[in-house]
């Protein structure tokens, strides 16, 4: 146009939320980079909290929060399209993923459990963290997150529990009423809730600290913040 040309060069290929890890997928999987972005926002601290998703489905949470506990860069698992065009040679390549190895802090200590009431979801998520290098580093198993026991003194619960779109508005309340109240066991105990259900707080039988909007894809959700 005007005498003026743009050329678009895409270096990525497949999405960057995309960490190449998760093979298996359950229904309506969150992002990868969404799941991150709520373990960095919870500021975790792996040394003192447990750190427990109730609602794991494919492992996401988990295994992106195993993956900033040891410092795993979350391209490692992945190529990129650029690694094709011949721009930047194969060798630098090689070494940004020997310095990414270089820095993955394999003496780190941290807990980190991962529940769902779907045994299939628990086989989903453990071969997706044994794809990630993660699955000795992550206690799946099999638990109604509206029956669950607090496992240690302080901790933190980070989940993504159903919206409402496939099991409908009445089930979803009365999930979210009953995982709410089986929390109030929790003591010293923080949460961080990611749902697209507008009546969360009211469901959940208390007011979060703080809200943030968080897209997962096109659906609008808010993280809660629960200290």
């Amino acid at each position: 146009m005007n005498d003026t040309a743009y050329v678009l060069f895409d270096t990525t290929g497949e999405s960057l939320h995309k960490r190449g890890y998760r093979k298996l997928k359950t229904v309506a999987p969150l992002k990868e980079n969404i799941a991150a972005s709520m373990v960095i926002l919870s500021r975790w601290i792996p040394q003192q909290e447990v750190l427990w998703d109730p609602f794991c489905g494919s492992g996401t949470i988990p295994i992106e929060a195993a993956m900033v506990a040891k410092n795993v860069a979350p391209g490692l698992n992945r190529t990129f399209l650029a690694e094709q065009n011949g721009f930047v040679s194969q060798d630098l390549w090689n070494k940004a993923r020997l310095e990414a190895i270089e820095r993955i802090d394999y003496r780190a200590r941290f807990e980190i459990l991962a529940s769902d009431i779907d045994q299939n979801a628990i086989q989903i998520a453990k071969e997706n963290a044994k794809n990630a290098g993660l699955k000795a580093d992550i206690k799946f198993f099999k638990a109604d997150a509206r029956k669950i026991k607090r496992p240690a003194e302080k901790g933190i619960i980070i989940t993504n529990p159903p919206y409402g779109e496939r099991i409908g508005n009445k089930d979803i309340f009365n999930l979210y009423r009953d995982f709410g109240e089986c929390l109030k066991d929790f003591k010293n105990w923080r949460f961080f809730i990611l749902s697209g259900y507008e009546k969360f707080e009211k469901a959940f039988g208390r007011k979060a600290n703080k809200n943030r909007k968080l897209y997962n894809g096109k659906i609008k959700t808010y993280l809660y913040f629960y200290f």
